[in-house]
């Protein structure tokens, strides 16, 4: 069974045709990507839309769960050694990533929730 007409011209247009067809899905798909990820913006380590609800940054999906977490940090006590101490603190769950992602400004240190919406500006890099 042959589809195409007996010209032997007609072989390149249709081979042009084909590219170009590639070439729209390819672009189209790249124009998509761009979109994703210029529609977050990256603020104490976590992605923020536009009305400001917070996504993993993992798997960019939306993050619910902010709740006290109990953990457990090492610290060294009086004779030098390596202990055990209980420690809590407050995060998002990433429930497809399985994450507990915590609120961090640039210095390292915790931000409460209410704070970080506060401050972030939504403003992505061009």
């Amino acid at each position: 069974m042959n589809f195409l007409p007996d010209s032997s011209a007609s072989l390149p247009l249709v081979g042009l045709g084909v590219a170009g067809g590639f070439a729209g899905v390819l672009l189209t798909w790249l124009l998509y990507k761009r979109w994703q990820y210029r529609r977050f913006v990256h603020q104490f380590d976590v992605l923020w839309d536009r009305k400001i609800r917070p996504f993993c940054p993992h798997c960019r999906r939306k993050l619910t769960d902010w709740q006290q977490y109990d953990s457990v940090k090492f610290q060294k006590d009086a004779q030098g050694r390596t202990v055990k101490v209980p420690a809590t603190y407050w995060a998002f769950h990433c429930a497809r990533c399985q994450r507990n992602l915590r609120l961090v400004d640039a210095d390292g240190y915790e931000v409460p929730l209410e704070q970080a919406r506060e401050q972030v500006v939504f403003n992505p890099v061009r």
